[in-house]
């Protein structure tokens, strides 16, 4: 029994070769055959069983086993499960012939029903393995094709879909059939979550990425990438794809790749970046740069600065003065639409808690590009670029270095990052959710703006009236981080959003219970630190607003509870009157 269980560990991937697992297995059905040939009672049954098994070792003995066995290019997934299968049913052949050495009246009669059983078993588990078998050598026959499911039951059906595509990928000698079998791997892949465990569990990455890598046929390499994106739909398989070296060939393909394949290179990336350490391996490889250069391709910039184009796409992709970027020109707009898409969501996802990756893109000039493709971009190529710069200025707010390095003060940059931002917080529509964002990575942005940038405050004061909820309590944060005492321009910016009416608006937005009262609150208090001397306090009565605030549940909020205080104290030195909270 521990022999048996010993090759049926091996046939699972055990280390040993695999031409010693079929040596092995032929010298067990030896075994049986001659077991079989020894049996004392139940003669006609064991007879049959050797039979079988007979069939069963000339199988095992075909060379095109032999061969694939030896071959070490071969995928042998499906040879290793077919063979331990094999195994089990000849161990327990040989474990039930084994019994029949003495013969008896007695043991046939009372062991008869229990043995019967046994036979019954014993040759329908052999007759799986004899249809198992002609499918294995049908694989290995040399075409490489895919040969439909196993005909057997014992084995899942999905296991021999998932390999015969595989094999074909591994095996097959044209490219047309590798492709072909990588599509329907891709689509297999996508119908559920456990074909796509099944798929990384039978060792289908490795053929993936070496047809990858393959370039004797772009459709089969975008074939392979789009299994490979769909694969990458857990994080352990990404994990795995990181193992294997996928981010530096991604990256490679990714400079050097007809614009087809780079749009699905883009996409995958896209989908990778969603784990931690594939965005720090992509910053290594210096992903973001490539993808900054084909964003920026035939993008219409401001001719009149410059200093301000993004590198040309041959400097980008690092290529020699010999090496041509791909011929893009020809490709229709759909593709390049595309490709555009896919490449603004990498470098969005891409940037999300990544410094590295956020500097190479202020290296690159990409904001430039990204602002540039908030104007003129639509749908998802606007949206991903805007949360691109969102999630870069959200960034910036507490990174001092990223913030000196992509928001220099009056640079073009900064100028058009600004001015993008704006236009979006500025329109109307449907789309709330982007003028939220815009005006968060506003706020983001306060310390980066001079104080002579008034239309900035006028726009977010605007929208404190703002019929959506969520933009105006976007509104009062971010011009609460205008106003704050860590912005050094917090004195002008105060005493200019009072006199856009900033006081009167933001008491009207403190409402107990609604998510626009604590931001409200702070700027409020904000203002009467910085700004106390203006009427608009006294016209608004502030002060009595703020007391009464003060003794309120929300007053005590940990956000404002000492800001309030002191903003209580300064409106009483300049309104009058002492104040209830200070008796």
């Amino acid at each position: 029994m521990e022999m048996m269980e010993s090759a049926c560990r091996r046939g699972r991937g055990g280390e040993e070769g695999m031409e010693d697992e079929l040596r092995q297995s032929i010298l067990v059905a030896e075994h049986v055959k001659k077991a079989a040939a020894e049996a004392e009672c139940f003669r006609s049954e064991c007879a049959e069983i050797g039979r079988k098994v007979n069939h069963l070792a000339s199988m095992l003995r075909s060379e095109t086993l032999g061969a694939a066995a030896v071959a070490p290019a071969v995928y042998h997934r499906p040879f290793q499960w077919i063979l331990a299968e094999a195994n089990k049913v000849l161990f327990g052949s040989l474990f039930l012939l084994r019994k029949f050495r003495r013969s008896g009246l007695f043991r046939r009669v009372v062991y008869s029903a229990v043995f019967s059983s046994n036979f019954r078993g014993v040759l329908s588990a052999i007759d799986s393995s004899l249809a198992n078998l002609p499918w294995l050598i049908s694989l290995y026959s040399g075409s490489g094709v895919v040969v439909g499911l196993i005909p057997s039951s014992s084995i899942d059906p999905l296991l021999s879909r998932t390999w015969s595509r595989i094999a074909t990928i591994e095996m097959a000698s044209t490219a047309s059939d590798r492709a072909e079998a990588a599509v329907s791997l891709a689509n297999f892949a996508i119908e559920s979550s456990r074909n796509n465990r099944i798929i990384v569990e039978e060792g289908g990455v490795p053929p993936l990425l070496s047809l990858l890598s393959d370039d004797s046929s772009v459709d089969a390499q975008v074939a392979a990438t789009a299994a490979l994106h769909n694969v990458a739909c857990d994080p352990d398989h990404i994990f795995l794809l990181l193992e294997e070296r996928t981010a530096p060939l991604l990256v490679h393909l990714l400079s050097i790749s007809p614009m087809i394949l780079q749009s699905r290179l883009a996409s995958l990336i896209s989908r990778m970046a969603s784990h931690p350490l594939a965005r720090e391996e992509f910053a290594r490889e210096s992903a973001v740069r490539p993808l900054i250069a084909l964003l920026s391709f035939e993008l219409p910039l401001d001719e009149s600065n410059p200093s301000t184009k993004i590198q040309s796409l041959d400097t980008a992709l690092n290529h020699s003065s010999s090496t041509p970027a791909p011929a893009a020109d020809k490709e229709s707009p759909e593709l390049k639409h595309a490709l555009k898409v896919a490449c603004s969501e990498a470098i969005w996802k891409l940037s999300i808690d990544s410094p590295a990756n956020k500097h190479k893109i202020a290296e690159t000039n990409g904001l430039l590009c990204l602002a540039k493709l908030i104007e003129v971009g639509k749908g998802d190529l606007q949206h991903n670029c805007l949360m691109a710069v969102v999630e870069f200025a959200t960034a910036a707010e507490t990174d001092v270095d990223l913030r000196r390095a992509a928001f220099k003060a009056n640079s073009p940059t900064t100028k058009s990052v600004a001015d993008q931002l704006l236009r979006v917080a500025n329109q109307g529509g449907s789309n709330i959710s982007h003028v939220a964002a815009a005006i968060q990575a506003i706020g983001s942005l306060a310390r980066a703006f001079s104080a002579s940038e008034i239309g900035v405050l006028r726009t977010l004061v605007i929208h404190l009236e703002h019929w959506d909820r969520d933009v105006a309590a976007e509104a009062a944060i971010a011009l609460g981080k205008f106003v704050c005492s860590e912005n050094y321009n917090c004195t002008q910016n105060a005493k200019a959003i009072v006199e856009f009416g900033g006081v009167r608006r933001s008491m009207r937005l403190l409402r107990p219970g609604e998510k626009t009262m604590i931001p409200a609150l702070r700027l409020l208090c904000y203002l009467s630190l910085y700004a106390a001397g203006s009427e608009a306090f006294e016209r608004t009565m502030a002060l009595s607003a703020l007391e009464s605030l003060g003794r309120a549940p929300g007053g005590q909020h940990p956000l404002v509870k000492d800001l309030l205080r002191k903003a209580v104290d300064q409106l009483e030195l300049h309104v009058g009157g002492p104040s209830t909270l200070t008796r």
